[in-house]
């Protein structure tokens, strides 16, 4: 277990973001019209908490690290937290508990059934490496959910990235990347926001292996978005 910024659980009012962040993200929304997509959620289309996005899977010790912006904020949430298996495991990992065979709650068989992102975008190629070289399925899922996490520069999601995503836990983003970064056992992949993580803090995000993707792509751990990268990704995750 790490001490994360959410351990001890939601705020006394029930919410995950800090009333400061609340009013600073409130401030920020308030200046946009209702339905530009850079308006900045914390709570779902019905009024929901949501629990904040800024890791998937465990950044202290993962060795491959796909730094992205912020988490894309989905009108299925409701649904998707409606699973309590989901939900259990979503809250663990915000606090800090990471489950050791699916550290990365978002590729467990439940969570994968409720929101295929995880599963379709970022970590589809390497599920397909692992498995024509004979894994078996589920069996790859947990490796990769073990081996593998995305780290955020910021908790709170929108439908469009949004610098008013950027909050107080911004800095423990910057701070575990260039953890990541100094120890040569880890491979840090930046897959989206090169300038926006440099004016966070994180100063060498252009000595990163960046994505080549475009848009939704770049989210994608694949042979051609790190071409130089890749067997090395491959390699960490197998071992």
């Amino acid at each position: 277990m790490s001490a994360t910024p959410w351990t001890r659980g939601p705020e006394a009012d029930g919410l995950w973001i800090t009333p400061a962040d609340r009013a600073r993200v409130d401030r920020y929304n308030s200046r946009l019209p209702p339905q530009d997509g850079r308006r900045v959620r914390y709570l779902t289309s019905k009024g929901r908490p949501m629990y904040p996005g800024q890791w998937s899977g465990n950044p202290w010790t993962a060795p491959v690290l796909l730094l992205l912006l912020n988490p894309a904020f989905s009108d299925d949430l409701d649904e998707v937290y409606g699973d309590p298996e989901v939900q259990r495991r979503v809250e663990a990992a915000v606090r800090g508990q990471w489950d050791d065979d699916y550290p990365l709650p978002w590729l467990h068989p439940a969570a994968r059934a409720r929101d295929p992102w995880c599963a379709n975008i970022p970590f589809a190629a390497l599920h397909r490496h692992l498995t024509s070289k004979g894994e078996e399925s589920e069996a790859a899922w947990r490796r990769i959910s073990r081996k593998c996490a995305v780290l955020e520069l910021g908790p709170w999601a929108s439908y469009k990235w949004s610098s008013g995503a950027i909050g107080s836990t911004t800095s423990l983003s910057i701070r575990l990347a260039a953890e990541a970064m100094a120890d040569p056992s880890r491979v840090v992949l930046l897959g989206r926001g090169e300038d926006d993580w440099k004016t966070a803090g994180l100063i060498d995000a252009d000595l990163l292996p960046k994505s080549r993707g475009v848009r939704v792509n770049q989210s994608r751990i694949t042979p051609a978005n790190f071409p130089e990268t890749w067997r090395a990704i491959c390699a960490a995750v197998e071992k």
